[in-house]
């Protein structure tokens, strides 16, 4: 009828308008006799038309009601005023819908949804709060930002830090192995030697034991070391290097240097000798020789003091 609002239709405007109050909205459709396309036309072509209506019904406006309708709208409003027994339970349409007018029905209506929700609304969630703080206030996100600086900043000097004491560990650790690779062994379990190595470097025996066989078996690697803790500016010291076999190469090197002396006398010798060369060398050869003469007395000499004693026997 033209009296009553079409409840879809209501529905559907609410979602096109969303903008409008429900009251507008329905005085708009009772207006165009709950023509809805025609409404949402006029709507669209002068959006003020529907302001010609208030947002909510004015007091005057609701019409007296009977005696009867009074009873039954204060039994309404006593199941709404119940609180907690009445939440989430359905109004009784029978009471709502008898000798209630739809003006004050719709109020109602409205009432007892708005009650419904509040009385069902959870704490408010302040999960996000510190977030839009975050995000809006620019003092607090450079603090922030400072902060994660200040937490990479510890990260690498701890970094630094480790690996300067890798690099003590391993320097000690070098010399020993230089000075004894048995130190090494398994079977250094338990001695003094390996309770000093594990206190110096905080190591496990295992830790201690792998770090030889490491080296061991990887030769580029100690040979690496060996530059790292061996020389110091442009001088080389210490001992050779543990990768190698020492002892051939410095047979080697003995070898090598003899060979060179042995090849420079001959050169010499072969060498045309300058005049005072050759009386240096004459009196050296005279002196020998008075050396050599006296020595082969000398000898004579004994041996006939020893034949003599043998003939006296």
């Amino acid at each position: 009828s033209g009296t009553e609002v079409n409840e879809e239709q209501l529905s559907a405007l609410m979602e096109l308008f969303p903008q409008f109050s429900k009251y507008q909205l329905s005085q708009t459709l009772l207006a165009y006799d709950n023509n809805i396309e025609l409404v949402t036309n006029k709507i669209f072509e002068d959006p003020t038309i529907i302001e010609a209506f208030p947002r909510e019904p004015a007091e005057e406006e609701v019409e007296p009601v009977s005696d009867g309708d009074n009873a039954s709208f204060t039994e309404e409003l006593s199941i709404l005023d119940r609180g907690d027994s009445s939440k989430n339970k359905e109004l009784d349409k029978k009471i709502i819908s008898e000798g209630v007018p739809d003006e004050l029905r719709n109020k109602t209506l409205t009432r007892a949804l708005k009650l419904l929700y509040e009385a069902d609304e959870d704490e408010r969630d302040d999960t996000y709060d510190e977030a839009d703080v975050n995000r809006s206030d620019p003092s607090k996100r450079i603090g922030l930002q400072e902060d994660e600086e200040s937490y990479d900043t510890k990260d690498d000097s701890n970094e630094v830090r480790q690996d300067h004491n890798y690099h003590i560990v391993e320097a000690y650790l070098w010399n020993l192995l230089k000075e004894d690779p048995k130190l090494f062994e398994r079977s250094k379990r338990g001695t003094k030697v390996r309770k000093t190595m594990k206190e110096m470097t905080s190591w496990s025996d295992e830790k201690i034991e792998g770090w030889c066989r490491m080296l061991e078996r990887s030769p580029t690697r100690a040979r690496l070391l060996e530059k790292k803790f061996m020389f110091k500016g442009n001088s080389k010291t210490g001992k050779t290097s543990y990768v190698h076999n020492r002892d051939s190469q410095n047979d080697g090197n003995v070898v090598k240097e003899q060979a060179k002396q042995k090849k420079s006398e001959n050169i010499k010798k072969h060498e045309p000798q300058s005049t005072e060369q050759k009386k240096r060398q004459h009196a050296k050869n005279e002196k020998r020789k008075g050396a050599r003469a006296n020595h082969n007395r000398k000898k004579g000499h004994d041996k006939k003091l020893a034949r003599a004693g043998n003939n006296a026997i």
